[in-house]
């Protein structure tokens, strides 16, 4: 009599075993699916943010170089005008120089004419 309610009582504690382990490792695997997500989530937030500060980078990049191509042709006007004022300056230099030549000629020949009369 005995055995025949020891072979149900131990089927039944192997069953309950068992699936008291089967739960053990499902809740196990829960909690590392649980765990993958908030990985999963703070690498895509991680992700987001890397782009974010991309965009904000091309941005900037874009700036830095419309000011690079803004500055180029500051600086070729600048260059131009420089090149445009010293070609004025050798101009009125030479004029000077031709007027000062004029003038000492003029009074070479005034000079000369004096001393012939």
């Amino acid at each position: 009599n005995l055995s025949s309610f020891l072979f149900p009582f131990l089927l039944t504690v192997g069953c309950v075993a068992l699936v008291m382990n089967i739960m053990s490792a499902k809740k196990a695997k829960d909690q590392e699916l649980t765990s993958l997500a908030d990985k999963v989530n703070a690498l895509s937030e991680e992700k987001n943010n890397m782009g974010e500060q991309v965009r904000q980078l091309r941005s900037e990049i874009n700036q830095a170089n419309a000011d690079k191509e803004a500055l180029i042709k500051d600086k070729t006007t600048l260059s131009m005008s420089w090149r445009k004022l010293n070609r004025l300056q050798r101009k009125k230099l030479q004029k000077k120089k031709l007027q000062r030549w004029r003038l000492q000629k003029r009074g070479s020949k005034v000079g000369g004419s004096k001393g012939s009369s």
